[in-house]
């Protein structure tokens, strides 16, 4: 895995401050309620996109601002599969929120239904640390295949973080420490917030891509059904050797 490719990659590309420009601008957008829905949407499309470039081994992964459209379908079919992923911490979470507010009008000295309302918040909390280390493997999934049901192929998913788990791990971690990295952008002012918000999502869908692209070969050999990209990280894919006509049957 090519870590300093992940935070240098975006330099390479000769329109890259007109992209990351666009980008940090529907960040910025989404700030808005309403209008929102449109632009995050987008912004999680196109980061799907840049994703799949990676993972199929494109030198310059960055695609065009040019299919919005599509984008926003794609982010909202991935926001519906992380929501769906989410509904039993929010089950959970409801169930504590009810039982808190039963009990708080009832009595405030400490009862059974409080240490109840302490375990149901850690599930909570545990689901949602889970469901931070699962995601990455469904964004994966999801961005290769272009399938909603591809989210939830769970042996799929699974085989996907055990034959790569080093690199797993070490692309998790490095997408939490771009997110770290991107706060200081409120040094630039607002805006600057937003471009090194949008510079720290294409941090983590590369290494991510990376993931995927060493996922693919093994896949291609026999692995999971669906998933054989054409080559690993940093390779150009190229078209397959050609071959002598087959010989004509004879009658």
């Amino acid at each position: 895995m090519d870590i300093g490719k992940s935070f240098t990659y975006v330099f390479d590309d000769e329109q890259w401050v007109q992209k990351v420009v666009i980008g940090a601008l529907l960040l910025l957008a989404s700030v808005i309620p309403i209008v929102n829905l449109f632009t995050a949407l987008v912004v999680v499309g196109y980061s799907l996109r840049v994703l799949k470039n990676v993972s199929d081994g494109l030198e310059r992964p960055l695609p065009q601002w040019d299919n919005w459209g599509e984008d926003w379908v794609k982010g909202v079919l991935f926001l519906l599969g992380l929501l769906i992923y989410a509904l039993p911490a929010l089950i959970v979470g409801g169930i504590a929120a009810i039982i808190t507010a039963v009990v708080t009008s009832r009595s405030s000295e400490p009862s059974g239904a409080q240490f109840c309302i302490l375990g149901l918040q850690c599930l909570t909390w545990i689901w949602g640390l889970l469901l931070a280390l699962w995601s990455p493997a469904v964004m994966i999934r999801f961005a290769r295949e272009g399938r909603f049901g591809a989210m939830f192929e769970f042996g799929a998913l699974w085989s996907l973080i055990r034959a790569n788990v080093g690199d797993y791990i070490v692309a998790v971690i490095i997408s939490f420490v771009a997110q770290f990295l991107s706060t200081f952008g409120v040094i630039l002012c607002v805006i600057g917030v937003f471009l090194t918000a949008f510079w720290a999502l294409l941090v983590q869908v590369h290494v991510y891509g990376q993931v995927g692209a060493q996922a693919a070969p093994a896949a291609a050999m026999g692995g999971e059904e669906g998933f054989g990209g054409p080559t690993s990280y940093g390779e150009l894919t190229e078209a397959p050797p050609s071959t002598p006509e087959e010989e004509e049957p004879k009658e």
